[in-house]
């Protein structure tokens, strides 16, 4: 049986960066859902994500740049005409 490792997490990064400035990029998970009137219904993912990026900003000469996206493009959700192609093109 091989032993579990333990999962690294933003302080094993922040612990091997030399010394210095440095921008960390975070791939967060802000697809959160939104009302009809476009305001965020859940904004559970984006707290989720607030510890990881106060700790990042908070390590000396330490920036966060957040990468993330916002649903999906209408063609493929909707799987509207056309859809299949542009599939075939990615």
């Amino acid at each position: 049986v091989t032993p579990c490792k333990r999962r690294r997490d933003v302080d094993d990064i922040l612990t091997k960066l030399d010394r210095g400035t440095k921008t960390v990029l975070v791939r967060v998970d802000f697809n959160v859902p939104k009302g009809p009137d476009g305001s965020i219904s859940d904004d559970s993912r984006i707290r989720g994500a607030l510890p990881t990026i106060r700790r990042i900003i908070s390590a000396e000469g330490c920036n966060a740049v957040l990468v993330s996206h916002m649903g999906r493009p209408k063609l493929v959700q909707c799987g509207g005409e056309g859809a299949d192609e542009e599939r075939e093109k990615l």
